[in-house]
């Protein structure tokens, strides 16, 4: 991901955040010190990240992971605040940056949600409930993830790159 992203010009999409592992290191290539990268910024506005989950307890970590992360490199406290959406949402649609040419980023892991398996009610994005928690009823379909992958394709900048995991 380092060799596509451009610090703080790109915006990056994880659209299946689970717990937020993704969204931490793509923060941490995306945001670097702004008097490191002055230059860049002149050129275009900034960058964004943007995650989403249709389980709520996946935004909910991926929220907790980004804020720790982020509050603690020394001149970053401000961009989870300003730069970073965290949404219970489909993938189907994906979300619009503020810029839409600066997409070098897209990322999905596609299968469940992992160690969510303490029992407790998980909402889904169409508000219906689990009720085991194990993350494995609350999941995309084939056809919202094709849907997904399509429109990720169409906001990618030229020369930006698609991941997909799937298991």
């Amino acid at each position: 991901w380092a060799s596509v992203l451009r610090p703080n010009v790109d915006t990056a999409i994880d659209a299946t955040c689970g717990n937020g592992h993704d969204s931490v290191a793509i923060a941490k290539l995306l945001f670097v010190n702004e008097e490191t990268t002055k230059h860049e910024q002149q050129r275009c506005c900034y960058s964004q990240l943007l995650c989403l989950d249709v389980q709520q307890k996946a935004c909910e970590n991926t929220r907790m992971m980004l804020q720790e992360t982020l509050s603690s490199e020394a001149g970053l406290e401000d961009y989870y605040r300003t730069r970073v959406q965290v949404l219970h949402a489909s993938h189907e649609v994906l979300p619009r940056p503020t810029n839409t040419s600066s997409v070098g980023l897209v990322v999905y892991n596609l299968g469940w949600l992992p160690n969510n398996n303490n029992n407790i009610n998980n909402k889904c994005n169409d508000n219906t409930t689990t009720t085991t928690g194990d993350g494995k009823e609350c999941v995309t379909t084939m056809e919202t993830t094709i849907a997904s992958l399509a429109d990720a394709v169409l906001l990618l900048r030229v020369g930006g790159m698609l991941r997909v995991v799937t298991y």
